[in-house]
């Protein structure tokens, strides 16, 4: 009685495009004489196919007009009674999800078009069809009617066992579910920040019942059943299905040769059921920057609490600046750090030999280890050829042995401890003259090992000694640089992003996707110092150019500061994490091929600090360093073995 009239379909496109709300249309079917209702359910279906690729396939079973809407021609008009058959008495039904990412775009779900094209190619093929892959599952009704629920199915790949290499780019992760048919559905890989391993999901409308499933993962042409430690598992018999869904589980066992278990769901039940709101996506998370690490940066305040405690800067600067000194410390305090961590990991952590000390000073070129006579710096900068007027680089001028031996012992005693000891000495050599006394003996000063914070009190004073005629604040920021980061932190102990982990991208999916490698490295290079270094022994990472004691320095540099600055019984290991930006440093500076015998490279590029990170490069190196760290670790066997 009430027949959609020509212009409906007009409306009807219109609604399908505009409306922002609406989740399911049924179109009913009449099996009267109505030579229009096919043109406006073909209609229909030929707008879904341009607006959704997913019914793309369906399009090529979508005829032309009827020949009394525009169209002509004897073939045609037995393709439209063909057409007209499969729409006959049937009710059309558009349905969409806007809940679920996949089933967004509306898609007529009852009832299926023959695919005759798609059928004539595959008879005309003497290759087998590939099985159709979904991006997610929709059941062919109307999925309000059905009280179907959105449920996640989630991948974790797992450190050992099977399914430990799903993380790789090249391997693909599809779910198997009983409501399906078994059919194979895609997980989408999802990316987090500060993700710990490689996890894999999408999201299915699930129709009420008891189902199962079982995943699946697939590498080249190799194909595998697998389940997750982490849902519940029973076995295949024990599990209630219909029969066209019970053989077609038999059917897919038989062709993988599985006889493991697979994973029951938990029921679905459509009792108060409620159409879910739809929940808008979620803005995209703001930028990382990956030179910040709000982690390192608590933990770096703790220790600068700490030295601000023991640095003596009543000797550096006047009360009155302090504030302000203070200030600009803790602006320049991860580059001091840093240059603490590079001598102290080649040294007796956490303390640091005075002998080792000395070296920071050879490094960055401001020692003259020449003469012994010592010298002020205005005659130094003069021999130089400087003008002090003018103004000079506080990396011109040198410092003599005794000079640092000097700027040592006051980071080590203050003024007024050295004060009591001159008048304590002076007083024991009047009462016990010719006699020798302790105070003769060499002052433990010059022979202790240094703490942090003595040894950033030494940095500081050098650099009121190596720029006398600027300010406090002046000279420190200079010293930070001028010398310690251009002559000190340089390849292979450049500046590192450490809140790179934190950024989504491509580093972060190769750490997780060589996460079993990295893992087995860690439990075996990771306890102990000895341990890395035997690691890098490993890879014959050691030349003229990278040493022993770069490898001492990058353990130290990725290690998490902590606070306690006194000597501890041993060296602890790296964490997971630690381990992580070791390696990464290890891989920046790697080259595939080691230098011949006396030759010298330079490194490859270096991160800028400041700059953008081009994360395809340091993905790239990592996977290559990792992939030949992996053959390294592989077991072989020798001649005695054999």
């Amino acid at each position: 009685e009430n027949l959609l009239p020509t212009d409906a379909l007009g409306d009807l496109l219109q609604l399908l495009q505009w409306s922002s709300s609406l989740v399911a249309i049924h179109v009913l079917g009449y099996e009267g004489d109505d030579p229009y209702a096919p043109h406006i359910l073909k209609g229909c279906r030929k707008w879904l196919a341009e607006h959704n690729p997913d019914e793309a396939p369906a399009s090529s079973a979508i005829p032309s007009l009827p020949a009394a809407v525009g169209a002509s021609g004897e073939g045609d008009r037995e393709k439209h009674k063909e057409e007209e058959e499969v729409y006959r008495g049937k009710e059309l039904v558009f349905c969409r999800a806007l809940h679920v990412e996949p089933l967004a775009a509306w898609r007529a779900v009852s009832p299926a078009l023959p695919p005759r094209a798609a059928a004539k190619e595959v008879r005309a093929s003497s290759a087998p069809a590939p099985e159709p892959v979904l991006k997610s599952f929709m059941p062919p009704a109307c999925w309000v009617c059905s009280r179907c629920a959105a449920v996640d199915f989630n991948w974790i790949v797992p450190d050992s066992g099977p399914g430990s290499n799903t993380g790789m780019s090249s391997v693909r992760v599809f779910v198997r579910p009983s409501f399906g048919s078994f059919a194979r559905v895609e997980l989408q890989r999802q990316r987090a920040a500060g993700a710990r391993r490689v996890h894999y999901a999408v999201r299915m409308l699930v129709p009420p019942g008891s189902h199962c499933h079982v995943f699946e993962s697939e590498q080249g042409d190799q194909q595998e059943l697998l389940t997750s430690k982490e849902e519940t598992e029973t076995d295949p018999v024990d599990v209630e299905l219909p029969a066209a869904s019970r053989e077609a589980l038999d059917r897919l066992l038989r062709q993988r040769r599985y006889t493991g278990p697979v994973h029951r769901l938990p029921d679905v039940d459509g009792e108060g059921f409620v159409i879910p709101d739809f929940v808008h996506k979620e803005e995209p998370p703001p930028e990382v920057d990956p030179w910040v690490e709000p982690a390192r940066q608590k933990h770096l305040r703790q220790c600068y609490e700490v030295d601000m405690e023991e640095i003596h800067l009543h000797d550096l600067c006047h009360a009155r600046e302090e504030p302000a000194v203070r200030g600009l410390l803790w602006q320049l305090y991860g580059r001091l750090y840093d240059a603490y961590a590079i001598y102290g990991g080649r040294s007796s952590w956490p303390l640091i030999r005075q002998v080792d000390v000395y070296s920071f000073f050879d490094d960055a070129k401001i020692l003259d280890r020449g003469s012994q006579d010592p010298s002020s710096n205005s005659d130094q900068a003069a021999g130089l050829g400087l003008d002090l007027d003018e103004g000079f680089e506080p990396s011109d001028v040198r410092l003599l042995v005794p000079d640092v031996q000097q700027i040592i012992i006051r980071a080590v005693q203050p003024a007024r401890q050295r004060e009591d000891q001159a008048v304590a000495l002076k007083a024991g050599k009047q009462s016990l003259k010719g006699k020798p006394t302790k105070q003769e003996q060499p002052n433990e000063a010059e022979t202790l090992p240094l703490s942090r914070p003595q040894f950033l009190e030494v940095l500081l004073r050098a650099a009121l000694v190596l720029d006398s005629r600027a300010s406090v604040a002046d000279a420190f920021q200079s010293f930070a640089d001028r010398i310690i980061t251009r002559r000190v932190m340089l390849p292979p102990l450049s500046p590192f992003p450490r809140g790179l982990t934190l950024v989504v991208g491509e580093y972060q999916d190769t750490l997780l996707a060589r996460r079993k490698t990295i893992r087995e490295a860690w439990e075996r290079f990771g306890c102990s110092l000895n341990a890395f270094k035997a690691m890098a022994q490993l890879l014959k990472l050691c030349d003229r150019s990278f040493t022993a004691k770069h490898v001492q320095s990058i353990f130290a540099l990725a290690k998490r500061p902590t606070p306690d600055c006194r000597a501890s019984r041993g060296r602890p290991g790296l964490s997971y994490e630690e381990f992580c930006e070791a390696l990464t440093r290890l891989a920046l500076v790697w080259r595939r091929t080691a230098p011949s015998d006396g030759e010298s490279r330079d490194f490859p590029p270096q991160p800028t600090e400041g700059r953008p990170v081009r994360q395809r490069i340091f993905a790239a190196r990592m996977e290559a360093f990792l992939a030949k760290l992996a053959e390294r670790m592989k077991p072989t066997l020798g001649p005695s073995c054999i």
